[in-house]
């Protein structure tokens, strides 16, 4: 008999959530592409970055009258968008950092989340949530999405014990921004024998590239000049009208806030965070709970407490949150609590909604660092209400601690 050519099969529910998703994210990168190529320097903070690049090569200086925060060598790993006019370089840095932060979150989602205990439709349910979290950052061009997808796919590759990778991934964020500095200790706090010397190794490699590329007395003015541009920023007093955090809900209470009293809450939560990381740790938790916890509590910390914290840097909680509205709806639990955490965050703090709810209540401000408050305070309890995830749910094998006991036994 002849042979006749069937049809494919149609996708199935979770192949629909998955291929929803995906096309989500290209709707947003393509969106955020034209808004680029319309007008780069009204719509875009890339031209930030790719003036920087030009001015490096050009030996003009990055930091003197410029809103450029960054390190030097952030300014020349720019290099390959700047070379482009603002136009096109913006659209190839759009798509790769949208690209980029896809594929961590796919890895990060396989590789650390307890996915097998999950259905399968919940991972493109994992990316459209964290959509909805990363809008803001990626159609502002900002770089934070491409710090995100670093940290996680830092935590990958300390999943897999590829330690040398980890710190590689955890260095280079900390030459975009200074603050991610904060999840990199936190890791080497919990893997001081594995992680903290090739980290600290990572990040003096990272910054001598630069003197690859100028003679030691530019660089060296320029670090200078990075240096003095963060810490007028810190101590000039000034707040932007974006800024969202513990003082902004610290306003709603009195005012003027304190500003000694801010950088001991500063500290103090610092240090307890750092306390909880390594409590969890000695429960003997796999490296996998470890990472999620983690990136979580960092999460948290630079939310609330962490320096220039803008409404375009919630982004970086959006994984964290993602994690834990799956984790409650498939178990069946603190539905409501973590459903208030992520619209307090995502939906009733977004610019719009803020600007309509500040007319009839102008503390409507706090929303989202109050969302976060939320979401750390279901973290705790759900950290100290879950034992140790499944060995069966592990995707790959048990990790050996420092002290040589094993990870990912079950509880």
């Amino acid at each position: 008999m002849p042979q006749t050519d069937h049809p494919p099969p149609p996708a199935t529910r979770p192949e629909r959530w998955l291929r929803a998703a995906i096309i989500a994210w290209i709707v947003l990168a393509s969106a955020a592409s034209v808004k680029t190529i319309v007008e780069p320097r009204l719509h875009t903070v890339y031209t930030a970055f790719s003036g920087a690049s030009r001015d490096w090569w050009a030996g003009h200086s990055l930091y003197v009258d410029r809103d450029f925060f960054y390190s030097p060598s952030f300014a020349v790993a720019m290099t390959p968008f700047g070379v482009w006019p603002d136009w096109l370089g913006g659209v190839f840095w759009t798509w790769a950092s949208c690209g980029l932060l896809v594929y961590a979150l796919r890895v990060f989602y396989r590789e650390v989340l307890p996915a097998k205990s999950w259905p399968r439709r919940a991972e493109g349910q994992f990316l459209l949530l964290v959509l909805i979290g990363t809008v803001r950052s990626v159609w502002s061009g900002q770089s934070n999405a491409l710090l995100v997808a670093m940290v996680l796919l830092a935590a990958a590759e300390i999943v897999r014990g590829r330690w040398w990778r980890g710190a590689l991934w955890l260095a280079a964020p900390i030459h975009i921004k200074v603050w991610p500095v904060v999840v990199g200790g936190l890791f080497a706090a919990q893997f001081p024998r594995r992680l903290a010397a090739r980290l600290a190794l990572c990040v003096v490699g990272l910054g001598m590239i630069p003197f690859l590329t100028q003679s030691p007395t530019e660089v060296v003015s320029q670090y200078s000049g990075w240096y003095h541009c963060l810490a007028n920023r810190q101590t000039g007093g000034g707040r932007y009208t974006g800024y969202r955090d513990a003082w902004t809900i610290w306003e709603q209470i009195h005012q003027p806030v304190n500003a000694r009293a801010y950088v001991a809450l500063q500290l103090g939560l610092g240090v307890a965070i750092l306390g909880w990381c390594l409590w969890q740790r000695r429960r003997g938790l796999s490296a996998r709970q470890l990472a999620v916890y983690t990136i979580a509590a960092w999460s948290v910390w630079q939310l609330l407490v962490g320096p220039g914290t803008e409404r375009l840097t919630y982004n970086i909680i959006a994984p964290a949150l993602a994690w834990g509205v799956l984790t409650c709806f498939y178990n069946g639990r603190q539905r409501a609590w973590i459903t208030i955490a992520y619209l307090t965050t995502y939906l009733l703090g977004v610019g719009g909604v803020e600007r309509f709810l500040t007319c009839w209540w102008p503390a409507a401000t706090a929303l989202e660092p109050i969302g976060v408050l939320i979401f750390a305070t279901w973290l705790v309890c759900h950290a100290a209400q879950t034992n140790a995830w499944p060995r069966e749910q592990l995707r790959q094998p048990s990790l050996e601690s420092d002290s040589g006991t094993v990870y990912g036994r079950a509880a």
